[in-house]
């Protein structure tokens, strides 16, 4: 039901909020930020020069994959690379000031996935190849994208686990 889906808004905006507030309390002394969700586990130590090979040119590197798009699906956002080197930070002002203005309820969704594939004007990096069926639904991006070895994403079982949802 998408007004219960949206109900939940107030949820997404809270990891839009403090991406922002850890980005102005790092702008000046890292040129990457990484948002992992409360969801994802850390597998194996993640290289810093991976990471600048997959951010490398970008402002924000995100998952989505090929079929993601075909089901018209928007972007994960459980995990986010933002290159403060480029204009990643500019990209995480833009989500921010979506929320503040208003504008993320022009949108039929108000999910933050939703958001963020609303922004435009930066580069952004779909470091997905193919997505792994979850419940029927092209949903679980991670398994099959280069950071799959690294993170594994459980997809808000925390929810399901603690009945918050």
């Amino acid at each position: 039901d998408l007004s219960r889906w949206n109900s939940r808004s107030t949820d997404w905006y809270k990891k839009v909020v403090t991406v922002n507030l850890v980005y102005q309390q790092c702008k000046n002394r890292y040129d990457k930020l990484i948002w992992l969700d409360c969801d994802c586990v850390i597998k194996n130590n993640i290289p810093p020069d991976f990471i600048n090979s997959i951010s490398q040119g970008y402002d924000v590197v995100h998952l989505r994959g090929p079929d993601r798009i075909k089901d018209r699906r928007q972007s994960e956002t459980g995990v986010l690379i933002y290159n403060l080197a480029e204009n990643g930070g500019k990209f995480i002002e833009e989500y921010l000031s979506y929320y503040l203005s208003g504008r993320v309820f022009e949108n039929k969704n108000w999910d933050d996935c939703t958001v963020f594939d609303s922004i435009q004007g930066f580069k952004k990096s779909d470091i997905a190849t193919s997505t792994s069926k979850f419940n029927g639904s092209t949903s679980n991006v991670m398994p099959n994208s280069p950071l799959g070895f690294y993170v594994e994403h459980y997809k808000g079982q925390h929810s399901r686990v603690l009945k918050i949802v």
